[in-house]
């Protein structure tokens, strides 16, 4: 039963257990199996869902101490903008906030591309030849 409920199909479940195929058949197909079975089946459930309902408080109790800290760590910052000596103070505060999903605003760059119009082209002359309404020759 374990086997099988740990994925193995019934082939290697018999051959792991030392039984032939058709034996393993039998034993598989027989209502006392079959009734064992699904109570192990719905006993792996309960204790899944118990697991998953134990991580799940466990998660939430450290998100709460996590914003706890974060709240703390905005404080020590606020505190330490005022105070020289404050470097370790700030640094431990930008982890706590960083660790905590707060994480600082970083610049954006974009590509713009513009299509030349001939008033572009000509002001862009214009600046490159400082500010000289002369063309040169082989700009054309």
């Amino acid at each position: 039963m374990r086997k099988l409920l740990a994925g193995m199909t019934l082939t290697q479940a018999a051959f792991e257990c030392g039984y032939n195929y058709q034996s393993a058949c039998d034993i598989v197909n027989s209502p006392s199996f079959k009734q064992e079975m699904e109570e192990m089946r719905e006993q792996l459930k309960k204790d899944f869902i118990e697991a998953e309902a134990t991580e799940e408080i466990k998660r939430r109790k450290i998100r709460s101490r996590i914003e706890e800290l974060a709240d703390r760590a905005v404080d020590a910052l606020s505190q330490a903008l005022s105070d020289e000596s404050g470097r370790v103070k700030v640094s431990a505060a930008k982890e706590i906030l960083d660790r905590s999903g707060f994480k600082a605003e970083t610049e954006t760059s974009m590509n713009l591309y513009v299509q030349p119009t001939p008033g572009l082209i000509e002001a862009l002359r214009t600046l490159r030849n400082g500010n000289s309404n002369e063309k040169r020759p082989h700009e054309d």
